[in-house]
């Protein structure tokens, strides 16, 4: 949505999937959170693009980008709710796309995570730096990615 904004960030969240949770379902109609426009990059192209099915079989709007210069480029006309972006790509990495998105789309920045192999205190501090709001590992559980969009509806709930 053009001109809305996304609340204050709380510092960075680091998502585990608890043990034993229950399988989230693909159905759109069982979820809190209103249909968005979602943002996958990963250089690995059978990730992003499954992960996009994904989202697309709740409700959502997705597109797919294969670095982060094609994320920056593709965003501008997309204008993404949130962007899941891989931090070890080539041409401009997760970082350095996350700095540019934010710089680009100050009035009305994207819920950004970090969906990434990576792990360490290092990269939670690089992440963190860089703007992300989540920091997920792979292999992601659903259940996290669900959790992060109900948490992206909880927080456009309490803007109203």
């Amino acid at each position: 949505m053009p001109g809305r904004q996304r609340p204050a960030r709380r510092g960075i969240a680091i998502l585990a999937a608890k043990a034993g949770a229950p399988a989230a379902r693909l159905d759109p109609a069982a979820g809190r959170f209103p249909m968005s426009k979602i943002m996958i990059v990963d250089d690995l192209r059978d990730s992003a693009d499954s992960l996009a099915l994904l989202f697309e079989a709740l409700g959502h709007a997705t597109l797919t980008a294969y670095d982060g210069l094609q994320a920056v480029e593709a965003a501008d006309g997309f204008a993404p709710d949130i962007v899941f972006l891989d931090l070890n790509m080539p041409v401009l990495d997760g970082y350095g796309a996350a700095r540019e998105l934010r710089r680009r789309r100050a009035d009305a920045p994207p819920v950004l995570v970090a969906l990434t192999a990576m792990s360490g205190a290092d990269t939670k501090r690089r992440t963190e730096a860089a703007g992300f709001d989540f920091y997920v590992t792979k292999p992601a559980d659903f259940n996290v990615l669900i959790t992060i969009l109900d948490d992206l509806s909880r927080r456009i709930e309490a803007q109203h």
